[in-house]
């Protein structure tokens, strides 16, 4: 039982005699799955989570790749309860898994993205191949798992590349029920990659009032740029985060049109640098109901014998993209978990106070890490041990999503290894 603040009541009658049971926030919640955690294994071999979120009856979904025969990456899609519990209404006793889309086209590395329209379907985007072709493609399924027909061909729309090789990494859907795609555009014969924006209609055609033919390319440096996350802002405007080839957390902002943002930052990019000669890498974005724009991920603070060494970073930015001084006085703070250098920040959400929940790798203990911060950027020691916990796995994890309960519960999703293969894995704690 935690020693901090009180975050949850639990009362047992036991033979006749009321026992009072506390749980502090931040201890991992027994009554979900096996106390506390869910595993589940598609194949037999490797399954991974990339994807997660808690729909309008707070069922959890998940959604990453499965390893199936002969080695073929699936699509997988588990459906829960709110207890960790297979849903049996969805797919296949809760699962849903495919190799190949429209025209036997090959799904490569499973779901890079998925989303909730407003009428319960679920949108996914993966990269496809077949032969020498390659592009974007997008799955919807009904409530029940099934593909919906109605959407594309069969269910999936196919955007295939033509001028540069184009992989989907992000998706969200906006109050139309538009989707959004974010996606490293790959230049031919170069290694150099841009940040890409895909806009579809709700029923997957492309948006032609978005960009050209629903696309948008922005070049950020030479070399390789990455985007990692979007979200949409309460006035619609379109919010990118990623890294640059200069190995800096770059925030991208654009109006519903496409056009940038000359507001935000630097003619709408803003960069962020915790280490002038460090690599670092964003992986999480989150917008707080003010409009302010939180980011997170690897922020490097050492090497040994060349290895890049990383911890938390975490920063915010104003509503005009300039680093944030109300937030840890400097706009930026840096977090490790048992021993510094040793972490890894992949996921982030806010609760219904704007504290903010940050999720990743405690790599030294090959578990999972979970930070929660007060709004002004100092470490909520109300939960776990002073704002922080770590749950150590016998072997290796990795934890890339988190979502919360209409309760407050926290849900993190990531994926075990069990000594021969990895495992999705989700795990529940006390808010």
């Amino acid at each position: 039982m935690g020693r901090l603040g009180f975050a949850y009541l639990a009362f047992l009658v036991v033979a006749g005699t009321l026992n009072f049971v506390a749980f502090a926030a931040g201890e991992a919640d027994p009554t979900f799955g096996d106390n506390g955690k869910t595993i589940t294994d598609f194949f037999g071999k490797t399954d991974v989570l990339r994807n997660m979120f808690i729909d309008g009856s707070g069922k959890i979904l998940v959604g990453g790749s499965a390893t199936g025969a002969r080695t073929l990456d699936h699509i997988a899609i588990a459906r829960y309860d709110r207890d960790g519990k297979p849903d049996f209404s969805f797919g296949d006793k809760g699962r849903v898994t495919a190799n190949r889309i429209a025209g036997n086209k090959v799904i490569e590395n499973g779901i890079e993205g998925f989303g909730l329209q407003s009428d319960g379907k679920i949108v996914a985007c993966v990269t496809w191949y077949y032969g020498a072709s390659t592009g974007i493609g997008l799955l919807r399924y009904k409530n029940n798992g099934s593909l919906d027909e109605a959407f594309g061909d069969d269910g999936s729309v196919l955007t295939p590349d033509e001028s540069e090789r184009n992989v989907p990494l992000a998706l969200t859907i906006d109050s139309d029920d538009k989707i959004v795609v974010a996606a490293a555009a790959l230049k031919k014969n170069s290694a150099d990659s841009d940040f890409a924006l895909f806009r579809y209609n709700a029923d997957g055609s492309a948006d032609p009032t978005f960009g050209i033919d629903g696309k948008i390319s922005t070049k950020i440096t030479d070399g390789t740029n990455v985007p990692r996350a979007v979200k949409i802002d309460k006035a619609g405007k379109i919010v990118v985060g990623g890294f640059s080839g200069k190995n800096k957390f770059i925030v991208v902002r654009y109006h519903a049109d496409g056009v940038l943002d000359i507001s935000f930052g630097e003619a709408g990019i803003s960069t962020i640098t915790f280490n002038k000669d460090g690599t670092d890498t964003l992986n999480a974005l989150t917008i707080q109901s003010d409009g302010k724009i939180m980011v997170g991920g690897d922020v490097q603070v050492g090497s040994m014998g060349g290895l890049r060494m990383i911890d938390f970073g975490l920063a915010r930015l104003t509503r005009h993209g300039r680093l944030d001084t109300s937030f840890n006085k400097t706009g930026k703070v840096i977090t490790h978990f048992v021993q510094p250098a040793a972490s890894s920040l992949w996921a982030l959400t806010l609760d219904a106070s704007e504290k903010i929940i940050a999720v990743g790798d405690a790599s030294i203990v090959k578990g999972l890490a979970i930070a929660r911060y007060n709004v002004d950027g100092s470490l909520d020691k109300s939960f776990g041990e002073q704002g922080k916990l770590v749950t150590p796995f016998a072997h290796t994890s990795h934890w890339e999503a988190v979502s919360l309960q209409e309760d407050g519960k926290i849900v993190a999703g990531g994926y075990a290894f069990n000594g021969k293969h990895y495992d999705i894995a989700l795990a529940r704690y006390l808010n």
